[in-house]
């Protein structure tokens, strides 16, 4: 698409798709005698930049949430809602993997979650523990003697229980004991 504009106004002049198939533009502009304003091209208006235009909308859609909340409070419950959900943390994606350390990054249920794995170290383990919105992410990170392991769900802090961390540790190195944790930055 390509918008022919008004520098000065914003008024879209022409439109027209790159394919050629869908073209729109003023062929001719015609300015009524009784018309006084000297330079009708000049918007005097209010204007309101994108910025305001933005922060007007996120205003009006924390609104909207704010009622929506307070309407679920009132006619469904106040109480927290909770459920365990089973999930399914065989990898679906090997991102990388090191064959002869045994570290691996690997992406389960489609990207809802990943498994890091490196080589036992004292060194601080740099991971990407931050999930949409930039809200951290439920993550739980232990170290046997071989390796550290660590793990991380696209969901809110507090769903990888520790029975769902026990389990995943009996599966992943069922005859290697849990020896700690590694430092995480």
């Amino acid at each position: 698409m390509q918008l022919v504009i008004d520098t000065e106004t914003g008024t879209v002049l022409s439109q027209n798709s790159t394919d050629g198939t869908d073209t729109a533009s003023f062929l001719d502009l015609e300015v009524p005698r009784d018309v006084f304003d000297p330079d009708p091209f000049t918007w005097t208006g209010p204007v309101r930049s994108p910025r305001d235009l933005g922060k007007e909308h996120l205003a009006r859609e924390n609104e909207k949430q704010r009622r929506g909340q307070a309407w679920f409070r009132r006619e469904v419950t106040d109480l927290p809602v909770t459920a365990s959900v089973p999930v399914t943390f065989t990898p679906t994606e090997i991102r990388t993997f090191d064959e002869e350390t045994g570290a691996f990054e690997a992406m389960f249920a489609k990207g809802l979650g990943t498994l890091w794995r490196r080589p036992r170290s004292e060194q601080t383990w740099y991971l990407p523990l931050r999930g949409a919105r930039n809200f951290p992410i439920a993550w739980s990170a232990w170290s046997t003697t071989a390796f550290d392991w660590a793990c991380g769900l696209d969901l809110p802090e507090g769903s990888l229980t520790t029975g769902t961390v026990t389990a995943l540790q009996q599966q992943l190195h069922p005859r290697d004991q849990v020896t700690g944790e590694p430092p995480i930055g």
